[in-house]
C-alpha cells in the first residue's frame, strides 16, 4: 500500500466524520435520491446529486481523500446516482486522440462541474455485459 501514513490519518478522519454525524448526512441525502427518483424533471435529479458529490468529498469536509470522480464513483456504486457519470484522465485521453470537435482539458477532471458526463441522453437501459466489453475495447487501442 502507497502512502500509509496519509491512507491512515485519512481512514481516521473518515471514521471521525462518520461517527461525529456523517452517517446521519449520507443517509439523508440517500433518501432524497430514491425520492426524487422517480420525477420527471432531470434538472431537480441532477441538483440532488450534485448535492450528494458535494457532502461526501474531502474539500468539503465530507470523506479525507475524496475528490469529485471518487464521490461520484460512491454513490453511482450504491445504486443511487443516474446522471452523472465519473470520468477520468484515461478516458480524456482516450478522446483527446480521437480528435473531438470540442476542447478537452485533463487538468479540469478535479472540478466539481467537469468531471461528469450527463447520461440523460440515453434512451435505451445499457447491458452489464455490452458495456463490460465496450470499455476494454475502448481503452486496449
Amino acid at each position: 500500500m502507497r502512502f500509509v501514513q496519509t491512507r491512515a490519518n485519512q481512514f481516521v478522519g473518515n471514521l471521525e466524520w462518520l461517527r461525529s454525524g456523517g452517517w446521519a448526512k449520507i443517509e439523508e441525502h440517500f433518501k432524497k435520491l430514491v425520492d426524487i427518483s422517480g420525477q420527471p424533471s432531470a434538472e431537480k435529479r441532477i441538483e440532488g446529486e450534485r448535492s450528494a458529490v458535494n457532502l461526501v468529498m474531502g474539500r468539503n469536509r465530507g470523506f479525507h481523500g475524496v475528490g469529485p470522480k471518487q464521490a461520484r464513483n460512491l454513490w453511482q456504486m450504491i445504486g443511487a446516482t443516474q446522471y452523472e457519470i465519473p470520468l477520468d484522465s484515461r478516458l480524456c485521453a482516450w478522446l483527446k486522440e480521437r480528435k473531438p470537435p470540442f476542447e478537452i482539458d485533463g487538468k479540469k477532471l478535479g472540478s466539481v462541474r467537469y468531471a461528469a458526463v450527463f447520461s440523460n441522453a440515453d434512451r435505451d437501459a445499457w447491458k452489464e455485459e455490452e458495456e463490460d466489453e465496450d470499455c476494454a475495447s475502448m481503452f486496449a487501442r
